[in-house]
């Protein structure tokens, strides 16, 4: 298949919310569904997580919540390294790279 330009696709596997685990630990382990990694994801300070609008619009907000962590999981995700299709069972977070495509600096 031929790359598309100006196109950029990020993989977080198994769900984006892969990537709101690494705020809360360091992890490299690959769950295969969100089903397996929930009980996870459901710590500190998300604790209660769901995927739904009334989770997302309660004070504080999610962003609120992880923003204390989002270098250590932007260096985390970072360190998972790119998707590659020859082997797609490993954990990614690949939003990390939207601070590098939109040129935010992460200190």
């Amino acid at each position: 298949m031929d790359a598309l330009e100006n196109v950029d696709v990020l993989v977080n596997t198994p769900c984006l919310e892969y990537w709101y685990l690494l705020h809360l630990k360091n992890t490299r382990k690959f769950y295969a569904s969100y089903s397996a990694f929930e009980k996870d994801l459901n710590a500190k300070p998300i604790t209660g997580y769901n995927k739904s609008r009334k989770y997302y619009v309660a004070r504080p907000g999610i962003y609120a919540k992880l923003k204390p962590n989002m270098l250590n999981a932007y260096n985390r995700a970072k360190q998972l390294g790119n998707y590659d299709p020859k082997n797609p069972q490993q954990a990614k977070a690949e939003i990390y790279r939207l601070f590098e495509l939109l040129g935010i600096i992460m200190k």
